[in-house]
């Protein structure tokens, strides 16, 4: 086992500071530090930018500067999923090697969370390694997806049994 020098996290519930959706996906780096491209990239990616160019969405006045409010307070749930989601991508832009993903897309609906999924986690995020948590409903779209290369389940009903391996080669129910 080797440990990576450099891990992103997404917690299952959204980390947010009483700041702009941009300070909180920077998360510490400075505007004049921050690489622009990748920040456009990670609010695609985690499909943000849809909101923020609907003018129906309370998003779209201020954009990635609409503040998030204390812990989050001033946006949707789905929103603040999908702002630690941004946080995420960036990390992996800007280097990360491992992103460890706690049921990331929960508070999504299918559509978005779709969306999220083959943007984010599949596509921007290809290439490094990425775990991701999830519970049993979702478990059927990440097990017939040909871009997931091992599932572990682990099941606390059945004695904390695991099964590890390919997703073609585990039952699950």
């Amino acid at each position: 086992l080797r440990v990576p020098d450099s891990v992103a996290f997404q917690p299952q519930s959204p980390i947010l500071f009483d700041q702009t959706i941009r300070s909180n996906i920077l998360f510490g780096i400075a505007d004049e530090d921050a690489n622009e491209t990748w920040l456009q990239q990670s609010l695609e990616a985690s499909t943000l930018s849809l909101d923020m160019d609907d003018p129906e969405s309370t998003l779209h006045a201020k954009r990635e500067h609409t503040p998030a409010g204390q812990k989050g307070s001033e946006l949707s749930g789905g929103q603040q999923a999908r702002v630690a989601l941004a946080r995420c991508i960036y990390a992996a832009l800007a280097g990360a090697e491992c992103l460890i993903l706690d049921d990331p897309i929960k508070a999504l609906d299918p559509a978005t969370a779709a969306k999220c999924w083959d943007q984010g986690i599949k596509g921007t995020m290809a290439g490094k390694t990425r775990v991701v948590v999830v519970n049993s409903q979702m478990l059927p779209r990440f097990a017939s997806d040909s871009a997931v290369t091992r599932l572990i389940i682990v099941d606390k009903d059945h004695e904390a049994s695991t099964e590890d391996g390919t997703p073609g080669k585990i039952v699950y129910n």
